[in-house]
């Protein structure tokens, strides 16, 4: 829960650029092509010691509520770790608070990379969004 109206929280997570401000994985954010649903955007991820450019589609998009997205085809490729992932931001206004919930799916096409995904991604993104829940709880306060 965060003490900002969800506008306000919606301004802060919903453009493509400010996504290295809150999510430590982020390097760089960009907005090549589109607005809401379908929208292309690029993100530089720091991930296993390297920076990696990949290309996202917004696949969910509901204004100050809502926004999800996956990695897109493009030119570059994700790690394989990450191959099939797909995150989503959901607010929800509730009283003089809001609450946020950060998720991720990631479908890893091999057993070893299921196993990866277990025990080191999956840990790696939780703590990823922990921390981008306490910066998103420090903007309002």
């Amino acid at each position: 829960m965060v003490t900002l109206p969800a506008d306000v929280v919606w301004q802060f997570v919903e453009p493509a650029d400010t996504l290295p401000d809150w999510l430590s994985f982020v390097v760089r954010g960009g907005h090549p092509s589109g607005k809401g649903l379908g929208r292309r955007q690029r993100a530089t991820l720091r991930w296993g010691g390297r920076d990696v450019e990949i290309e996202q589609e917004v696949t969910l998009y509901e204004p100050a509520k809502a926004i999800a997205w996956k990695h897109a085809a493009g030119k570059a490729a994700l790690p394989p770790d990450l191959d099939g992932i797909s995150m989503s931001v959901t607010i929800e206004e509730q009283g003089p608070a809001t609450r946020i919930v950060l998720a991720a799916r990631v479908l890893p096409p091999t057993f070893g990379l299921r196993l990866k995904h277990r025990f080191v991604t999956k840990r790696r993104l939780g703590k990823a969004f922990d921390r981008a829940l306490a910066i998103l709880a420090s903007v309002g306060g």
